[in-house]
């Protein structure tokens, strides 16, 4: 990554002409979108966002921000109500090594590419992004999956043994 300056008391010119499309002034509201933010390979040494655009996000109503990066602020973060997924916290942003080059469309967060339109689900566990196409099929599985496991967790609980269980519903 390149650094506009090796010399942060060295006044900077702005690269604000830039980077600005990644607030996505086209629009007004976001209510039932997760914004979603990579450049390929993980951004780990600079934020893809921070506590200033974080909250802006928040205020048009974004559900989550999902970033192949990290991010900045973590104090201003604390007060948001807004689920965030990112690399972890670091304290320089990429002004200066970085250009958005669109949005609405797509983006690479590691190796995967995120479609406007894809599911976003994250919990304690992770993240996972489901292809438009075939969120009904997965969902559908997801639900029934859940169903076995919670009766194989309720039966374990109750004091059956687990290879047993795992024996009769040849999964675990």
């Amino acid at each position: 990554m390149v650094r506009k300056t090796s010399n942060i008391v060295v006044p900077q010119s702005s690269t604000w002409q830039q980077v600005h499309k990644f607030l996505v002034p086209e629009l007004q509201e976001a209510v039932g979108r997760v914004y979603v933010a990579g450049a390929g390979p993980l951004v780990e040494d600079a934020a893809l966002a921070g506590g200033i655009s974080a909250t802006y996000f928040a205020q048009l109503g974004f559900e989550g921000l999902v970033l192949g990066g990290a991010i900045r602020d973590p104090a201003t973060l604390a007060d948001l109500d807004l689920p965030i997924t990112a690399t972890g916290f670091v304290p320089s942003d990429t002004q200066g090594a970085f250009q958005v080059t669109e949005t609405g469309t797509s983006c690479m967060i590691d190796h995967m590419t995120v479609h406007t339109g894809d599911w976003i689900v994250s919990d304690e566990a992770g993240t996972v992004v489901i292809p438009q196409a075939i969120v009904e099929d997965v969902l559908t599985k997801a639900e029934a999956l859940e169903v076995v496991e919670e009766r194989l967790l309720q039966q374990l609980k109750a004091g059956a043994r687990l290879p047993e269980l795992v024996e009769k519903a040849e999964r675990i």
